[in-house]
């Protein structure tokens, strides 16, 4: 059995015992520990933001961690507690980067809050593991309406790596940041319902940094106008005809009144603005307007597709346009070729989601420059 696999089965044990008699994860056992724990990481919840959904949904918060530099990581279990809103799904591990497909789970009450306990361990080889990296997600369906945090239990939580050969595996968690989220009844509140389905230019099945999308929406009919900040998309298993991944998403349309001739804007932050004003659309509306008629509950039987019609990115500086000096900076970050995560700063960069700064970036920079500028009316 190699290094890293003993370490594996050492937390795993040590996990087994902890949940059966409800005290921290064996910090006590000398015959393990000879001295202090040998480096540090760092445990977090992303998005980091505010997620807003609405009840029914399912959100998706990642879990990663950060050791220091070229202090490799095997193991993690973290315990995360949050509101009565929302309960834990499911849970998958990043299986692409070795880590067990088949993570322990245990719901528990601490402290009068309900959490989840989740080990997940890698099965790579020594030379193979990372001192950052992403080990998995927690899906919780939204219950009820109303808002929460979802938080990590630092005592009830424990990281492990490989440590040259020694027995002394435990690496001390330095900081451990959550996230919070917003629950909306999709039945409450005045205003016609928006259900959409949306493509991203050059985020396909297998990228995998492209999980959670949210834009902002601009709703017009005639003379009416409403904005609506932080909308999501939730990334399906499907993928539409042009190869690229499909997001649904609905939205209520709070003090909106109009239900038809109406258009939509989606602008994300590193996307053009676009318009759509008529399902299944494929190409640029052109016209004042739109034709869309909403309706007045979320009915799967009226989901309008744009997904013939991809949202641009590559407006990395935010302005509103992509043109020559969107270029020139992704010309000079794609060159380094980094490894990114979703919520990194340099993830505005990876525009096709495949978690690496490459050529590939440029190519999505290449469609949208045809565009040039969102679409406005």
């Amino acid at each position: 059995m190699n290094k890293n696999n003993v370490s594996s089965v050492i937390l795993t044990i040590l996990v087994l015992v902890a949940l059966a008699v409800g005290v921290v994860l064996v910090r006590q056992s000398q015959e393990l520990r000879r001295g202090a724990s040998f480096t540090t990481a760092a445990l977090n919840l992303w998005p980091s933001e505010r997620i807003d959904a609405n009840v029914g949904d399912e959100l998706a918060v990642r879990i990663k961690y950060q050791a220091a530099a070229e202090k490799l990581v095997d193991a993690v279990q973290t315990t995360v507690c949050y509101g009565p809103q929302v309960d834990v799904a499911r849970v998958t591990a990043s299986t692409d980067l070795g880590f067990d497909a088949d993570p322990i789970v245990n719901k528990r009450n601490i402290s009068g809050k309900t959490c989840a306990t989740v080990v997940i361990t890698s099965r790579q080889p020594v030379a193979n593991l990372k001192n950052n990296a992403e080990i998995g997600k927690i899906y919780f369906k939204a219950k009820t309406a109303g808002e929460g945090t979802i938080t990590i239990n630092k005592a009830q939580s424990m990281v492990t790596g490989e440590n040259a050969g020694s027995l002394d595996k435990e690496v001390a968690i330095s900081t451990a940041t959550g996230t919070s989220y917003l629950i909306a009844d999709v039945d409450v509140g005045p205003g016609p319902v928006f259900n959409y389905k949306v493509t991203f230019t050059g985020i396909r099945k297998e990228n995998k940094c492209a999980e959670n999308m949210t834009a902002g929406l601009i709703v017009k009919a005639g003379t009416e106008t409403k904005v609506y900040n932080g909308v999501n998309f939730t990334r399906t298993d499907q993928v539409a005809a042009n190869g690229f991944s499909i997001y649904t998403g609905s939205k209520v349309l709070s003090g909106f009144t109009a239900k038809t001739g109406v258009a939509a804007f989606f602008k994300g932050m590193k996307h053009l603005q676009m318009k759509y004003g008529v399902d299944n659309q494929a190409k640029s509306y052109g016209k004042e307007g739109g034709e869309l008629v909403l309706t007045d509950s979320v009915d799967t039987s009226s989901v309008y597709d744009f997904t013939a019609y991809p949202m641009l990115a590559g407006d990395v500086d935010i302005n509103g346009e992509i043109n020559g000096k969107d270029f020139s900076t992704m010309k000079e970050k794609t060159q380094t070729y980094d490894t990114v995560a979703e919520g990194d700063d340099k993830a505005i960069y990876d525009l096709d989601g495949n978690c690496q700064l490459n050529s590939l970036d440029i190519a999505v920079l290449s469609k949208s420059l045809n565009e040039k500028q969102g679409e406005l009316y």
